[in-house]
């Protein structure tokens, strides 16, 4: 926010969406304080209460100082509606006292221009005689200061539109910088150009040059952004470079440079150099990356231990152009600090505050929101007690090996009354209360075997009385990462299957005696019935590091399938025709029955969802009768089994359908140690390694089931 005083009338500036406060000044006695603003002097709220008609109170608070006993009158997200004349009035001994203010939102200047005597658009000169200098720009609000800069000293400033500034070139003034600066106390921009200098005898037609950009200067992050350089020169043959902060770039010689998604880093001069014969024309250009503020470490949730009575500090590194506000948008019920915004050069800022938790219940979760005219970035707080901790803050255990967690209560005074329990859940669902050990202030948790039993959050919980002290982190277990899948008929393996391309399914797994949805896979093979019924079993089989496990579908169980498609094509389906005089053809269907399989493949790391998918033909019989309509009410359905060569292609060989290695998150609410990082896309396959279940090699295999699904293609 920045000030002027202008007739006694105090004017303040500020920025578009920021929020402004104004200090009443005037302390009141026994009658009220009245806060009145735009439109028409309305009043806004008498000492600390709004007005109840006020449109925009979701944006407008008012306070008193508890140590002064003067009041505040706080508006969030200024905007040009929110812009006029505000005072607070109130009457003391008989006489109005007011103290009045004008809120206006500032501008940045505009049209930065650089140029000299002897031309426009670039800086040419003669050595011995007197050039001079001009800066000028369009006045923002407030008045903007320029300042001339030559070879990064300061050589004049003046409070106005216009700077000018005289010298007297030698030959080692050829090719300097001249740089104006204008600025407000708001925003601030800038321009550079260089110098040429000629002998007194050279006849000046070096190249006059100029940039324009393409949409613009001023843009926000990931735009697409072309530069053109015009030239003007009776002089040639020219040569023509691009710099960018000074250093030539290369791979661009042309008058045009693009500049496609431009990031953050991109910002910076960008200045177009030709040079012929006489001498060098160039021309400058500022390019301003605006972009919403993101945390530095690039985590978007953060664990931090707390201890009740005492505040947590809370700092982190922002990079954001512009400069961002923080505000608070979830509480747990602790005390909440300001914020407080520091810049650390180079667009980057450090944030700061803290979190007074005076209860149990202050220590969860909270959220703040980090925002710009650009966008807006949330950040997540987790409080976690500082007196229960449990190393390590991130359990990982590799198949069949082991893992100890150790729970430690450093209260002060650890006197006899204490209990400790763990508890055990995955995806939020209560799994067991695991065995552990206690010595004194020491609860440990030791598992001998891994699997993807053991995956999940687990919580240490210290009671005595009403006092509960609790702590949470989450276990990963890193499973085998290949799974390879074949299909056998009567015991030999096919050797080219026909299969559907292994598809993605949540399933339902019993772990301690508790349902839980994970991720698995579904795999298929499509089998072809002329005729008959189906004789032979097949069986799919799967293979991962630890061995091999099978799923059976049994004769029973496929013709249970064709029997269910027969019935459902009988009952829903007709088809009608017209008789031209000729000969009929039968009509063909091709309908799809689809046996799931309830067994799961007994893998650590992927569950499969066998599925055996037969494809019967059906031959309609359709009668004829010229000039006639005819609605099929009987079908025969041909099927037969597969024939003797067909069987003996069915030889032993090792083919097997690669699983590729996906990845599942845990859904557990709790909170965890450590960072979490949400960049990760929802497409990537590498997806972060969390919790991914299936049953074990020894247990939890359930009998196959057939669930009918009926497909029809004419």
């Amino acid at each position: 926010m920045f000030q002027q005083s202008e007739s006694f009338e105090n004017i303040v500036y500020v920025r578009a969406n920021s929020t402004v406060h104004l200090d009443c000044p005037i302390l009141p006695a026994q009658d009220a304080l009245i806060w009145r603003g735009p439109p028409n002097s309305m009043i806004y709220g008498i000492n600390g209460k709004l007005n109840g008609i006020l449109k925009k109170q979701n944006r407008i608070s008012t306070t008193q100082n508890p140590e002064t006993k003067k009041y505040k009158l706080t508006i969030k997200t200024f905007s040009e509606e929110d812009e006029g004349h505000f005072q607070c009035d109130t009457v003391m001994n008989g006489k109005t006292l007011k103290d009045e203010s004008t809120v206006v939102l500032a501008e940045s200047p505009s049209g930065i221009y650089l140029k000299s005597t002897n031309g426009t658009g670039i800086l040419v000169c003669d050595e011995g005689l007197t050039v001079e200098v001009h800066c000028t720009i369009n006045e923002g609000k407030p008045n903007a200061t320029l300042t001339i800069l030559y070879r990064e000293d300061v050589v004049a400033v003046r409070n106005s539109s216009h700077l000018s500034y005289s010298f007297i070139p030698t030959k080692a003034d050829n090719n300097q910088w001249f740089t104006c600066v204008a600025d407000n106390g708001l925003y601030e921009i800038e321009t550079a150009m260089n110098l040429s200098v000629h002998a007194s005898s050279d006849f000046v037609v070096s190249p006059e040059v100029k940039i324009i950009a393409d949409p613009s200067s001023n843009v926000e992050e990931n735009t697409n952004v072309s530069f053109h350089c015009t030239i003007e020169t009776n002089t040639f043959p020219t040569s023509l470079v691009w710099k960018f902060r000074r250093n030539i770039i290369k791979e661009v010689l042309s008058d045009e440079l693009h500049l496609p998604n431009v990031q953050r880093y991109h910002y910076g001069v960008y200045s177009c150099e030709v040079q012929n014969r006489i001498g060098t024309g160039e021309d400058s250009l500022s390019l301003i990356i605006r972009y919403k503020p993101s945390v530095a470490e690039k985590y978007t949730d953060y664990k931090l231990e707390a201890e009740l009575g005492n505040p947590t500090k809370i700092r982190m590194v922002v990079n954001s152009f512009p400069e961002p506000e923080v505000s608070w948008i979830l509480s747990a019920g602790g005390k909440l600090g300001y914020w407080i915004v520091k810049t650390n050069g180079d667009r980057s800022y450090s944030i700061k505050t803290t979190i007074l938790p005076k209860e149990e219940s202050h220590i969860g979760k909270y959220k703040i929101r980090i925002r710009n005219d650009v966008g807006s970035t949330d950040v997540i707080i987790n409080l976690v007690s500082r007196i229960v901790t449990i190393k390590p803050f991130g359990g990982v255990c590799n198949s069949t090996e082991e893992v100890k967690l150790m729970c430690v209560n450093k209260a002060e005074y650890l006197q006899a009354g204490w209990s400790v329990a763990w508890v055990h859940k995955l995806n939020g669902i209560f799994m067991r209360s695991p065995f552990t050990t206690r010595q004194g202030n020491l609860s440990t948790l030791e598992i001998h075997f891994c699997d993807y039993t053991d995956t999940g959050a687990y919580s240490c919980k210290w009671t005595k009385g009403k006092i509960v002290y609790e702590y949470t982190v989450k276990l990963i277990v890193h499973e085998p990462t290949e799974v390879l899948v074949a299909w056998l008929f009567n015991g030999k393996i096919i050797q080219h299957p026909n299969t559907l391309p292994i598809s993605r399914q949540y399933v339902n797994l019993t772990i301690y005696k508790k349902f839980v949805s994970v991720e698995g896979f579904k795999a298929s093979l499509l089998l072809n019935f002329v005729s008959g019924t189906s004789s032979g079993l097949y069986t799919c089989l799967i293979r991962n590091s630890f061995g091999i496990t099978e799923t059976l579908f049994k004769d029973s169980q496929i013709n249970n399938a064709i029997d269910n498609l027969k019935l459902k094509l009988i009952t829903n389906d007709t088809i009608s025709t017209k008789s031209d005089g000729n000969s009929i053809e039968g009509k063909y269907s091709n309908g799809y029955a689809y046996g799931v399989a309830g067994a799961l493949a007994v893998l650590l790391l992927i569950a499969i969802i066998v599925v055996l998918i037969n494809q019967v033909r059906l031959m309609w019989r359709v009668s004829q009768d010229n000039n006639a309509t005819f609605n099929v009410s009987s079908q025969q359905i041909v099927t037969t089994a597969p024939t003797h060569q067909e069987e003996e292609s069915l030889q032993p060989i090792s083919i097997y359908e690669e699983i590729q290695s996906i990845h599942s998150q845990v859904n557990d609410t709790e909170n965890t140690s450590g960072h979490v990082d949400t960049s990760g896309s929802e497409t990537s396959s590498e997806r972060p390694y969390l919790e991914l279940e299936s049953p074990n090699t020894y247990e939890d295999l359930e009998k196959p089931e057939i669930e009918m699904e009926l497909y029809k293609t004419c």
